[in-house]
């Protein structure tokens, strides 16, 4: 910092004399004063090695998975191998131009085969380059050797032994898993880091962009009702501004949003709603989010479920006669008071020979309709399913009613049965009265006379006329006769 000269100048002007503690002072706040100078000196010098050069500008990017110093020296001793270390863009789908590649040769330099390979494994770029020393062996590429996603960087032998390529045991990232031998097949991963380095820069200069990320993107919802999904935005490249949402869905789905226009750092909540029109099944809603000249969007897979809500009620029998027809009443039991749509009716599987109708084919939930059904003379007899369906936007139910058409009997008075019953009925009193008859006349022949009538026989004679007239038999009247006479005698 000082010469020489001006530090005996210094000395040239020291004083001699009775103060001699003062001009050491001066000389110790000057030599304080320089060691300060020095230390800022030092520091602005050290600032300056860290500030970027005109390089570095450039926005390129060394990738690299090694420290710097290599423990160990590898070469193949089997074969003419190719050693190659795998490399990952910074940004997913961008593409980036690969401008130099470095090895660092540990010994024995010698010249192999530089292999630049895509994501595919694709050989895009290779060369045979000679190293002269050890130690870092830098190529700077031309122009136009664009990379994306991953990339290879390879060694490929062209002498057995020679050279030997750096290997790095303990660094930071020590077995990243990325550096292979034996590629590209099959590529075995080595448990070390080759000391193989790339730089990178972008083609163009990043876009500002976001993406939706909602909480799910598979949501479930029942008929009728609603479901709820927060929705944030994710910043890349800077991006702050604010964003339009906007939502498309099938027919009868409703999609709103709590916060329509957000902030990178705030959320809104998406609401699906449905109703009773709403298709069952899986259904797609796409939501976009729009910023200045840009939209994204993002799919939600719904699914809808949900039970019929309403149900036909009927009788579950029906009984007629061929050749007549029969009424029914049909109603429509709401099993959800939300519903309030228009039930169409019809009748499915109608059996031959019937012909039906309904007395109002489409019916509101509180009201009813009536069935009526026609039998013809050719109507299939015996038992039939007849199905009732009903419809009303998305839903149907059906019913099954057991419909029974039989021949109607005639009348009473022209069955044989009735004839039977009636002749039956007049025999039986035909031969009541017969029976009646001759058991009277029998009763009266064997059983004895009245004591009453005994007594206005008054006299022989009477008795005798009694059995002139055939009131009585021969027998009973010896016997009247005799109990008659003794009567007389006592």
């Amino acid at each position: 910092m000082y010469n020489s000269s001006s530090r005996e100048s210094c000395k040239g002007k020291k004083k001699t004399g009775t103060k001699p503690a003062v001009s050491s002072k001066r000389r110790d706040i000057l030599s304080l004063f320089c060691t300060l100078f020095a230390i800022w000196i030092l520091l602005v010098s050290v600032f300056c090695c860290f500030v970027p050069s005109s390089s570095s500008q450039d926005s390129s990017l060394e990738l690299y998975y090694d420290d710097g110093t290599a423990e160990a020296g590898y070469s193949p001793t089997l074969g003419l191998y190719t050693y190659a270390v795998r490399f990952y863009t910074p940004q997913q789908n961008e593409t980036y131009e690969l401008t130099e590649v470095s090895y660092y040769i540990y010994n024995k330099p010698s010249n192999f085969k530089m292999d630049i390979r895509d994501e595919n494994i694709t050989s895009v770029f290779s060369s045979i380059v000679t190293p002269s020393t050890t130690g870092w062996f830098s190529i700077s590429l031309q122009k136009g050797i664009t990379v994306r996603n991953e990339f290879y960087v390879a060694m490929k032998y062209l002498t057995l032994g020679e050279p030997e390529l750096g290997a790095d045991y303990d660094s930071p990232n020590n077995q990243s898993g990325e550096s292979l031998y034996g590629f590209p097949t099959p590529p075995n991963v080595f448990s070390l880091d080759y000391m193989i380095r790339a730089k990178i820069r972008p083609t163009t200069v990043p876009t500002p962009s976001f993406t939706l990320k909602p909480e799910s993107s598979t949501l479930l919802v029942y008929l009728a009702q609603s479901t709820r999904v927060n929705i944030s935005i994710i910043s890349f490249n800077g991006f702050n501004s604010s964003v339009e949402l906007t939502a498309h869905g099938p027919p009868n789905v409703i999609a709103s949003f709590s916060k329509p226009i957000i902030e990178p750092n705030e959320e809104s909540t998406l609401t699906i709603s449905t109703s009773y029109g709403t298709p069952r099944g899986v259904h797609s809603i796409i939501v976009y989010g729009s910023s200045n000249n840009m939209t994204v969007t993002q799919v939600f897979e719904i699914t809808v479920v949900g039970d019929d809500p309403f149900k036909i009620v009927s009788p579950l029998s029906i009984f007629m006669y061929r050749g007549e027809s029969v009424h029914a009443e049909i109603a429509i039991q709401v099993l959800d008071r939300k519903f309030d749509a228009l039930v169409n009716l019809s009748i499915m599987q109608l059996p031959a020979g019937l012909t039906a109708c309904f007395s109002k084919n489409v019916i509101l939930p509180d009201e009813n309709s009536t069935l009526s059904i026609n039998a013809s003379s050719s109507a299939a007899l015996g038992g039939q399913l007849l199905v009732l369906r009903g419809t009303a936007q998305d839903f149907s139910d059906d019913l099954t009613v057991w419909l029974t058409v039989e021949v109607r009997p005639p009348p009473v008075w022209m069955q044989s049965w009735f004839w039977m019953l009636l002749g039956g009925f007049v025999g039986i009193i035909i031969c009541s009265s017969a029976v009646q008859y001759y058991y009277k006349k029998w009763r009266k022949a064997k059983a004895p006379l009245d004591t009453d009538y005994m007594i206005t026989a008054s006299s022989l004679a009477e008795l005798e006329e009694l059995r002139l007239l055939n009131k009585i038999s021969e027998k009973d009247y010896e016997r009247l006769k005799k109990e008659y006479e003794q009567k007389l005698e006592r």
